[in-house]
């Protein structure tokens, strides 16, 4: 177990092969922020949480320091999304395949992302009960079906 210090003020403590952040640890930035999970030569890899000093949290997979493959984003209260939530696929730290979000005003969109906006099939359910089904293409629906597909 290894505790380093930094000269700008962040910190780790955690496992560490011949110099390099490896295995489990967690590095805590100078603002408060903080990563807590696995290490691959000292890239966030694998799986880890991430809580930012806005108090944006994700919690999930990792790959070369990004959120890549399924994970959970909840938007903190300094956040400009404060209160809402996505659950699901991430490609290079963006919403990319499938996943629902959550807002703040029980609006629910689940279906397809791609480049961190809705793109392909999908489902949008408003607070107020109605269900628009249909195919969105960046972040705009573009058609409505009348019934649900099997977007999985």
């Amino acid at each position: 177990m290894a505790e380093i210090n930094y000269n700008n003020g962040d910190k780790y403590i955690g496992e560490e092969v011949n110099g390099f952040r490896n295995g489990f640890g967690k590095y805590t930035f100078s603002d408060g922020s903080f990563y807590e999970g696995e290490y691959v030569k000292d890239k966030m890899e694998g799986w880890g949480t991430y809580s930012w000093s806005n108090g944006d949290i994700y919690e999930g997979e990792w790959e070369n320091d990004v959120e890549n493959g399924q994970g959970t984003y909840i938007y903190g209260p300094k956040s400009n999304f404060a209160g809402d939530k996505y659950e699901g696929s991430f490609k290079n730290g963006v919403k990319s395949g499938y996943g629902t979000y959550f807002w703040a005003d029980g609006d629910i969109y689940e279906g397809h992302w791609e480049n961190d906006q809705q793109n392909g099939e999908g489902t949008y359910r408003y607070n107020n009960g109605e269900v628009t089904n249909g195919e969105w293409k960046n972040g705009e629906q573009i058609s409505v079906s009348d019934s649900p597909k099997d977007i999985n």
